[in-house]
C-alpha cells in the first residue's frame, strides 16, 4: 500500500480582502462551524480544476480558526504529492468557498469546498508556503553560508490592546494566540457583546488569573513557551469542543468553545506558570 501523509495545523485561508471579496473573522467561524454538520469533508486539489470525477489527493479536517488565521490538517497525502511538495513543485494554496449554501435543510454562510494546491499558478491570499510546514527532517540538506544584514522591523498586531508591536523577526507570534484565547475567555464572562472598556478590562484581568501560563507567554512574549503550550492547550481545546458538540449538537461552535474554556479541569490543567 502506498504510504499516505500528514501536515498538520496549516495556515490555508486569512481574514482579509482578497481579490475584490472581504472575509472577516466571523467567516471564518461560520467556515469552522459549518465543517461538522455540511455533511462533506473538503477536498485537497491539484489546481483549480473543475473537470468531474477529478480525484482527491488528500482531505481537510480539523478546521478551526487561530486569530485571523483559518487553521487545518492536510491529511491522507499520498506519497507521490508530499514528495512534490517537499521539492516545491506544489508549494501554495488557495481556498474555495461556498457562499450561503443550502444543504441538509439549511443555509450555511460560508462553507469550505476544496483546497487547492497551486504550482505556476498565483495565489490571491500571501500565505507561508507550503514546504516550510513540513519536518526539517524531511526537507533536503546542504551545506550553506550565512550573511548578517540589518533585520527589518517586524510588527504585529497585540490582540489585548488592539495595537501594534514591533518584534523580534525570528519570532514566533505564539503570543498573539495565547492573547486571542485570554480574549476570546474575557469576552465569555462579559454581560453583553459590547463590553465597556473598563468591563472588558476586569474581564481580561480575570482570564489572565484564569489561565497563568497563557498569561505569562503574553506577557513576556516568550516564543520558545508559545510554540509548544499554545498548541498544546488549542489542541486540546479543540478536541474537547469536537466532543463536547458530538454529544450536545444543538451548541454552536461559539457556546462550545467558550462552554470549554470555562471547564475547571481545563484550567486546572494549565494553572502552572
Amino acid at each position: 500500500m502506498t504510504d499516505q501523509f500528514t501536515i498538520p495545523a496549516v495556515e490555508i485561508f486569512r481574514a482579509g480582502t482578497w481579490n475584490g471579496a472581504t472575509s472577516t473573522e466571523a467567516d471564518l467561524d461560520a467556515m469552522v462551524e459549518a465543517s461538522t454538520r455540511v455533511g462533506f469533508v473538503p477536498p485537497v486539489k491539484l489546481g483549480h480544476a473543475t473537470e468531474s470525477g477529478m480525484p482527491a489527493f488528500g482531505w481537510v479536517e480539523n478546521l478551526r480558526r487561530m486569530g485571523a488565521s483559518l487553521m487545518a490538517d492536510l491529511v491522507e497525502l499520498p506519497e507521490q504529492l508530499y514528495a512534490m511538495i517537499k521539492a516545491r513543485r506544489y508549494n501554495a494554496m488557495s481556498v474555495e468557498i461556498y457562499h450561503d449554501l443550502e444543504r441538509n435543510g439549511r443555509t450555511f454562510p460560508r462553507v469550505l469546498r476544496a483546497l487547492a494546491l497551486l504550482g505556476a499558478e498565483l495565489p490571491a491570499v500571501d500565505l507561508r508556503p507550503l514546504r516550510d510546514y513540513l519536518p526539517q527532517d524531511d526537507l533536503p540538506r546542504a551545506v550553506y553560508t550565512t550573511y548578517a544584514i540589518e533585520p527589518p522591523k517586524i510588527y504585529a498586531r497585540d490582540p489585548l490592546n488592539d495595537a501594534l508591536v514591533t518584534l523580534d523577526p525570528n519570532a514566533d507570534v505564539g503570543w498573539q494566540e495565547a492573547g486571542d484565547m485570554l480574549l476570546r475567555y474575557a469576552k465569555s464572562l462579559c454581560s453583553s457583546p459590547t463590553p465597556s472598556a473598563a468591563e472588558l478590562r476586569a474581564a481580561i484581568a480575570e482570564a489572565k488569573r484564569a489561565y497563568p501560563r497563557l498569561a505569562g507567554i503574553y506577557d513576556r512574549k516568550d516564543s520558545a513557551a508559545a510554540k509548544m503550550t499554545v498548541r498544546e492547550i488549542s489542541d486540546e481545546v479543540s478536541r474537547r469542543v469536537v466532543e463536547l458538540r458530538h454529544h450536545r449538537p444543538a451548541l454552536s461552535y461559539h457556546e462550545a468553545y467558550d462552554t470549554v474554556l470555562k471547564d475547571e479541569q481545563i484550567k486546572r490543567r494549565y494553572a502552572a506558570s
